[in-house]
């Protein structure tokens, strides 16, 4: 399989896996032997970060983090805060997942808060799994582009990485799914 780091698992409609489904996976780290590693980017908390950093005295500049939510990165030690940050390579934009609390709270202090992305748990998928995955259908593969993790409301992610595999109508596609799903089993 070709190395998916950079690139967006997006669940497809006939995943009904309640923990996956309309899932936005960002892969960060992509290895043929131990699987993908990387966070969920279309599921809040539902907590500003401005409020998750409140304890912070020395940051002054919380009111940049008011737009900012915390999100569910997925079933991975979901107790633990981690965080994308740009490591830009080639001249293109690749985001590295880490939980390093000394280079989260630099970027706080440099104003660097326009690209921050910070979430409780990450996911991981072991090779074999993705393999299996994909090629039953449960995951569309497209390359990532860091607007959709940055700019694009979590709720407008899901559909918006759809339109970029070329999918306009969600509605239509579900309807095949359901369509096709209710042929297999009458």
């Amino acid at each position: 399989m070709a190395n998916l780091s950079n690139h967006f698992l997006v669940a497809s409609p006939n995943l009904h896996n309640y923990t996956f489904a309309k899932t936005v996976f960002y892969i960060s780290d992509h290895d043929e032997e131990l699987g993908a590693v990387g966070v969920v980017i279309n599921k809040p908390i539902g907590k500003q970060l401005e409020k998750v950093f409140q304890g912070l005295n020395a940051l002054d500049n919380k009111h940049l983090l008011t737009e900012k939510y915390l999100f569910w990165g997925g079933p991975m030690c979901t107790d633990s805060g981690y965080f994308l940050h740009n490591i830009t390579t080639y001249g293109s934009p690749v985001f590295e997942l880490t939980n390093n609390k000394n280079l989260l709270i630099e970027m706080l202090h440099n104003n660097d808060c326009d690209e921050l992305f910070i979430s409780l748990g990450y996911t991981a998928i072991q090779e074999i799994q993705l393999e299996e995955e994909i090629k039953n259908g449960n995951w569309l593969v497209v390359p990532a582009l860091k607007d959709l993790i940055f700019d694009v409301d979590p709720m407008d992610r899901y559909e918006e990485a759809l339109h970029l595999l070329g999918v306009k109508n969600f509605n239509q596609l579900l309807s095949s799914y359901e369509i096709g799903e209710h042929l297999l089993y009458t």
